[in-house]
């Protein structure tokens, strides 16, 4: 095929291409409202109650607002770290608050923590305590889940998944059948949206 793309890959970008329409007709009140519900159902997982630390996102502005969740679990005294991009990886760094004083806007228009932050060392921590919240182009019912073509998530977990429980968190319209799977992929643990919560823990 053109520039060697690969079927699965050709179907990944209608996919992506897809949700964005989609993403193009949401307004400010629907992203709030829908996310206020995600931050519901995420309070329903009993991992979330055992955390102690919440690996998060700071959202673009099409995404789920994190912002509420982060702010409900620092009111809930849980450890919160947020990712700074290093060259062609993640690394995540604790934050205190999301005061715009101690974050930085990346050129991808990411706000990400100071690199002076401390930084998670997640090999060396609870891993029935740490949960990862990861943004998603697309997910599907048994928790796989399409990015938007970096790769930043897919080499992240791919390394440390086995060290935190996986959640990736989207509105109920980026959910499809069946998204196209590559041997990288990281299959998540659950997938939370605004009005349902998948489980592919096998409990």
């Amino acid at each position: 095929m053109e520039n060697n793309i690969t079927p699965i890959q050709e179907e990944k970008i209608k996919v992506r291409k897809k949700i964005k329409d989609i993403y193009k007709t949401l307004n400010k009140t629907e992203i709030a409202e829908n996310s206020k519900k995600i931050l519901g159902n995420l309070k329903l997982l009993e991992i979330w109650n055992k955390a102690n630390t919440i690996l998060a996102f700071l959202p673009l502005g099409d995404e789920v607002d994190t912002t509420y969740i982060i702010e409900e679990a620092l009111t809930q005294g849980k450890k919160v770290a947020v990712p700074r991009i290093n060259n062609s990886e993640i690394v995540f760094h604790y934050i205190t608050s999301l005061s715009k004083e101690g974050l930085m806007k990346h050129d991808y228009g990411i706000y990400e923590p100071l690199q002076e932050a401390e930084s998670v060392n997640i090999n060396n921590s609870d891993n029935s305590k740490i949960l990862i919240l990861t943004p998603g182009m697309a997910f599907d019912k048994q928790c796989n889940r399409l990015g938007r073509g970096k790769s930043f998530y897919d080499r992240y977990l791919s390394v440390h998944g086995k060290n935190c429980t996986k959640a990736g968190i989207a509105f109920s319209f980026q959910i499809t059948e069946n998204l196209p799977f590559e041997k990288h992929d990281v299959q998540l643990d659950f997938v939370v949206t605004d009005k349902n919560i998948f489980s592919c823990t096998g409990n």
